[in-house]
């Protein structure tokens, strides 16, 4: 399990992909952040609102996480994406 060493809402000074849906964001929006480290690995990934939401909706504490660009095929990612706007 890997412990997460940031985790805050940052305007992106560049573009980046979410990594819960695989879109691209341009620069100057809000997103998620988190760095973490697991086995001495130390990782960084960007999560638009929508993926977050839904990520969290859905998490097991338990489980390792989520690959790349699956949040968007969970139950519920398509009614967060027509309530919530993309980024925070």
């Amino acid at each position: 399990m890997a412990d997460v060493l940031t985790d805050k809402i940052v305007k992106t000074r560049k573009e980046h992909k979410c990594w819960g849906c695989g879109e691209n964001f341009e620069k100057g929006v809000g997103l998620r952040f988190v760095k973490s480290v697991d086995g001495g690995v130390i990782s960084s990934s960007y999560w638009c609102r929508i993926c977050d939401v839904t990520a969290l909706e859905h998490h097991d504490w338990n489980d390792d996480g989520f690959q790349f660009a699956v949040v968007k095929d969970l139950d519920g990612w398509f009614d967060n994406s027509r309530h919530l706007p993309r980024t925070y």
